[in-house]
């Protein structure tokens, strides 16, 4: 049976970054800087961007609406897939929390998620970091029974020097 689906390529993954106007200039002119982010996100210090645009704009939108006179922004970056496949990095598929089912808990996304908010920055047992970490976001985090992630959305953190090398060396465009 003939697949109506073109042969797998290893395509270059388009990822995006919601931010000020200022910091997305700011990018441009210096590259990826990991010691301008913040330490207590949901996956710990580092550089956060999703595959979905329409996410991006509305962090981009919330953050503008913050900060009274700063412009949103978006960068688009375009992300050679192997260069990104040889990174140190860790996946969650699921954030759900379904009480009625606790073995379908995403417990382990959960403790990963409160380990980095609460500000430690590596892996437990190797005291090394994640080069890259891919999962849901987290709307709430307050324990088992009150934790949700937002619908629909991904995350794709950057948080090494090579992580970041990886986009600074990527092709990547401004979008207002």
């Amino acid at each position: 049976m003939a697949s109506s689906w073109p042969d797998w390529q290893n395509p270059d993954i388009v990822l995006y970054h919601g931010t000020l106007a200022k910091d997305a200039g700011n990018i441009q002119q210096n590259g990826v800087d990991l010691s301008h982010c913040r330490p207590d996100k949901d996956f710990g210090r580092g550089f956060y961007t999703t595959t979905l645009l329409a996410q991006a704009v509305a962090f981009a939108d919330t953050k503008s609406a913050n900060n009274t006179g700063s412009s949103a922004a978006v960068i688009k970056f375009t992300v050679n897939r192997i260069a990104l496949a040889k990174l140190k990095s860790l996946a969650f598929i699921r954030g759900t929390v379904d009480p009625a089912s606790p073995a379908n808990n995403a417990i382990d996304y959960w403790s990963f998620v409160a380990h980095c908010r609460r500000g430690d920055r590596s892996h437990p047992v190797t005291d090394e970091d994640y080069d890259v970490v891919y999962g849901p976001v987290a709307r709430t985090w307050f324990g088992p029974a009150r934790s949700r992630t937002e619908p629909g959305w991904d995350q794709i953190s950057f948080h090494t020097k090579a992580a970041a090398s990886i986009l600074n060396q990527s092709q990547y465009e401004v979008l207002t």
